[in-house]
């Protein structure tokens, strides 16, 4: 059984094209989890998944807006099915 198709949190990457999403944690420094809280991205906070690529960014709705987050930031925000 897939992690993403349990209800543990899992790495953002993991999450699949038009999966809706909760953040659960976001793991690194402050600096780190400061952007994400400027951008939105905070625990509780749903996101669908729009566009996913194999190793780079993915482009995922937050909001009414759209926003790109990059490879190295999805595996570090924890996240469960919405």
């Amino acid at each position: 059984m897939n992690k993403a198709d349990t209800g543990f949190s899992y790495p953002l990457f993991l999450a699949k094209e038009f999966d809706e999403v909760s953040i659960v944690e976001i793991k690194g420094g402050q600096q780190f989890r400061e952007k994400c809280i400027n951008q939105g991205i905070v625990p509780g906070q749903k996101l669908t998944v729009l566009k996913k690529t194999e190793n780079g960014p993915c482009l995922m709705s937050l909001f009414d807006s759209r926003i790109m987050i990059g490879r190295e930031m999805l595996s570090r925000i924890f996240v469960k099915k919405a």
